[in-house]
């Protein structure tokens, strides 16, 4: 008799807390995801307020607004172009798709990225990226010459925001900026 009471206790306690959940609107299978993967799908706008300025970054960095290939020619001086634009202009609006083999990047000028998250180098717009999932974060690392851009996402905690981090390695300077988006009502 005992025994079915706790049974029940337990089963009524369950419930009430995945009713909390769906009430506050978190999805179970969204927070949880499969094998650690967090569902990132949706559509999301830059929130600028609550996103770092990566250009009063970049300058207090010894950077500035002009064209900083480093001095150097050809092909690394293109590839440090691209890691600053990647790392000052953010995308205005992603749209976010994903199956259990890739995610699907989106942005507003209509740019598709395609990342494989099998942690496998595959090439991507000329350059070696390799994408995987860790500790519910999407980890894309960008080989672009001597240097490495390194983006993570992941969902705040109320899954609300989609939250971008763009990090950079190159000439032995590191820089990273925090970008946050908000959930579009679909």
């Amino acid at each position: 008799m005992i025994q079915k009471r706790l049974t029940f206790a337990l089963v009524a306690c369950v419930a009430a807390v995945v009713s909390a959940w769906a009430v506050a609107g978190i999805s179970v299978a969204a927070q949880a995801g499969a094998a650690g993967r967090l569902d990132l799908s949706g559509q999301w706008q830059l929130n600028r307020d609550l996103s770092e300025d990566a250009q009063a970054k970049f300058a207090s960095m010894g950077g500035g607004g002009g064209h900083h290939g480093g001095g150097q020619p050809g092909a690394q001086g293109q590839g440090m172009e691209e890691i600053r634009d990647r790392l000052l202009n953010a995308p205005t609006r992603l749209v976010v798709a994903q199956d259990d083999q890739k995610v699907v990047l989106t942005d507003a000028d209509g740019h598709v990225r395609t990342l494989p998250t099998n942690n496998r180098k595959v090439q991507i717009d000329g350059r070696d990226v390799r994408t995987k999932w860790q500790n519910n974060r999407l980890i894309s690392e960008t080989t672009i010459g001597d240097a490495k851009l390194v983006e993570s996402y992941e969902r705040s905690p109320d899954g609300r925001q989609l939250i971008v981090t763009v990090g950079a390695e190159m000439q032995g300077e590191r820089m990273s900026v925090r970008r946050v988006y908000d959930a579009l009502k679909e």
